[in-house]
């Protein structure tokens, strides 16, 4: 049929038609490289969404605590058991609803008192104290902005 279609029809059709199949996938497919498809939400609660990115940060941090705790005995196939994806994921949802109780009940944390907490952490600090390249480098190395660590920050202390 195509070799019939091939010598029978005008060229110009055959260009048509193969334009008209060529460009809509040239467009969609060069669409996807800028932005991302599909929905990344891990979990909905209420009006926020918990997303894969926070759901991989998390389990990079639950592996960071295994580590810590079990030593040598740690190994990467505990993040793969279902129970423990569960629980992070049971964590975030309950941080996020701790959250939003919070944030109806319009409790802050003021700027002054994150600061604090950053200049006090021993993890910056250098002989003199604080030491802000150290800190940025801190967070570049956990894949972090001082933005991002401010704001979770900010989080945890709402929720003590």
């Amino acid at each position: 049929m195509l070799q019939q279609l091939r010598e029978n029809a005008p060229r110009w059709l055959i260009t048509a038609i193969i334009l008209m199949l060529i460009v809509p996938f040239a467009l969609w497919g060069v669409n996807s490289y800028f932005q991302p498809g599909g929905d990344d939400t891990v979990a909905q609660v209420g009006d926020s969404a918990i997303g894969s990115n926070a759901m991989q940060r998390a389990l990079q941090q639950e592996a960071q605590r295994l580590r810590q705790t079990l030593g040598d005995a740690y190994s990467p196939d505990f993040l793969d058991q279902p129970g423990t994806k569960r629980a992070v994921l049971e964590r975030l949802i309950n941080r996020q609803l701790l959250l939003q109780d919070a944030n109806q009940r319009r409790l802050q944390v003021d700027d002054s008192v994150v600061a604090a907490v950053i200049h006090a952490a021993p993890a910056f600090a250098d002989e003199q104290g604080f030491d802000r390249t150290r800190y940025e480098s801190q967070l570049r190395r956990q894949g972090l902005s001082p933005t991002a660590f401010e704001n979770d920050l900010r989080e945890s202390l709402v929720l003590k």
